[in-house]
């Protein structure tokens, strides 16, 4: 509530401010453009019978200082940094771990090239010919299957691909991050747009070669909550 003039305001009341207001405070746009004034003592002996403490009247601009510098310091703390960003992507990628790919034909190909000794380590459980649409009339007739694994990059949608399962999962992390130059409407929500492989470690170095194959592109959105910044969803 606002005060009145001459009134004590509320909020301030156990310290005898009195709060009038006056002209724009050039120092920050934020506050409300109030200032303390202080009363002088001829004043302070008219209005203020009782003998409550007044302060001279001399402009100042301190709450407005001080209420800019909290806003500043609060909004910097809100900001979501980049090595936050990539813990909190890295972590959903070990907790998404898979056991089923999408490898292009000339990936199919060339991993079969190699002795059995490394297929083994792969723990093959199953590869078919798969197609990424379901209506295709090649996956009605059996002839494909829907491609179940995430589609490598740069592939056409109606080109044939090969749907690998495999007897272990692997997780995948982030290779780079970067936050987009035009901000957002809402600053309690922040797009992040990276690029990530698939972690093939512990697997000899032909077949990792083999399978990472092109990093995948990939946004989401995160959202400050609780006072602090949380993953949303995949954009």
């Amino acid at each position: 509530m606002r005060a009145q003039k001459g009134q004590v305001a509320p909020l301030f009341a156990a310290s005898c401010f009195v709060v009038e207001p006056r002209e724009t405070c050039p120092i920050n746009p934020v506050s409300r453009y109030y200032r303390f004034t202080l009363s002088s003592t001829r004043r302070a002996q008219t209005d203020n019978p009782e003998g409550k403490l007044l302060m001279s009247r001399k402009p100042t601009c301190f709450f407005a200082i001080f209420a800019g510098l909290f806003l500043s310091l609060n909004a910097f703390a809100q900001q979501l940094d980049r090595a936050n960003a990539k813990e909190m992507l890295d972590k959903l990628g070990h907790a998404s771990a898979t056991a089923e790919f999408v490898l292009t034909t000339d990936q199919d190909q060339r991993l079969h090239t190699l002795s059995k000794d490394l297929l083994d380590t792969l723990a093959i459980q199953s590869e078919s010919p798969c197609l990424l649409n379901a209506r295709d009339p090649k996956v009605h007739s059996h002839e494909f299957v829907v491609c179940n694994g995430l589609f490598p990059p740069g592939l056409n949608p109606q080109q044939p691909a090969v749907d690998l399962k495999l007897g272990k999962t692997f997780p995948w992390h982030i290779l780079s991050l970067n936050f987009p130059d035009e901000a957002g409407d809402n600053p309690q929500e922040q797009e992040v747009q990276y690029t990530w492989e698939y972690e093939f470690s512990g697997l000899p170095a032909q077949v990792q070669e083999i399978l990472r194959g092109t990093p995948h592109p990939g946004r989401s959105l995160f959202r400050f909550d609780g006072g602090a910044w949380h993953w949303v969803a995949y954009q």
